[in-house]
């Protein structure tokens, strides 16, 4: 059967399927408007299974629903999602921060990653076309001097950045005078700019407007720094078809399951063209 044979048998068996109302899940509706599926899931099959690499605290990756106690983000349920499609094992590893998911993907020990396409990092990785893009800017203390982005970039003014994240090679030339002060989690940061360790912290909007949640006197600054271009990343050392993961991208958008995704994972600070 040739690979136009394929999906239109595919898209007929997913109708019948309907129309006897047996529910068939996302993974199998989105695996109908694919070509050269097999071929694809070759490149993982050693294993059988797809590793997808996320960091806990955003929701552009992983959080924990406080209400479910069950695992919700973006790139979580992506790689679920793109699993489903491969119809391979879905093995989700999570690591404490974003740099550590860029050094297993380095050492290709993870399949697949949902991070800023930064070209420091395609030099590593191949990205598929942009999922999301998400506002930049500023996590400060509501009772602190500085209230606007215009307060700091000024002596004595300390701004942290988690260590290994895009924010920290940004940062470090957009500010001439103000401190960059590298942090290992978002929970250290909370704890600096709560004791006055830090006057700033800064990431995309997604990460902190999560981090405000956990401190009542904490508030996002409303000026917009920049924007992340979030997609789907592969190491460079396997051999893949990126039009195939553009594809799963365009359906996702498509047939409206992204924007539910987006939903789900509560994620804010999105930018307003999206």
């Amino acid at each position: 059967m040739n690979n136009l044979s394929l999906i239109v048998f595919r898209r007929n068996l997913v109708k019948v399927g309907l129309r006897l109302g047996l529910g068939l899940a996302l993974g199998c509706a989105l695996s109908t408007v694919y070509a050269g599926l097999s071929d694809f899931a070759d490149s993982f099959s050693v294993r059988g299974e797809l590793r997808m690499g996320l960091y806990s605290g955003s929701p552009t990756s992983v959080i924990t629903n406080p209400a479910t106690s069950e695992k919700v983000g973006v790139g979580y349920e992506l790689g679920r999602e793109f699993a489903k499609v491969l119809q391979l094992k879905y093995v989700p590893i999570i690591y404490p921060k974003n740099a550590d998911v860029f050094y297993a993907a380095k050492q290709a020990s993870i399949d697949l990653v949902f991070t800023n396409a930064s070209p420091e990092r395609a030099q590593v990785l191949q990205f598929s076309k942009p999922v999301v893009r998400i506002e930049r800017g500023y996590l400060v203390s509501s009772l602190g001097p500085i209230q606007s982005v215009s307060q700091l970039d000024q002596p004595g003014i300390r701004v942290g950045v988690s260590v290994g994240s895009s924010s920290e090679l940004e940062l470090t030339h957009l500010l001439k005078n103000a401190v960059v002060v590298r942090t290992n989690s978002t929970a250290s940061a909370i704890e600096m700019l709560r004791t006055g360790q830090l006057d700033a912290f800064s990431t995309n909007k997604g990460i902190l407007f999560e981090m405000s949640d956990q401190w009542e006197h904490s508030k996002v600054l409303d000026e917009v720094l920049g924007y992340e271009s979030i997609a789907l990343g592969l190491p460079k050392s396997r051999e893949v078809d990126m039009d195939f993961v553009n594809n799963f991208v365009d359906e996702l958008k498509r047939n409206g399951e992204l924007s539910k995704i987006i939903k789900r994972a509560g994620l804010r600070g999105v930018a307003k063209d999206e």
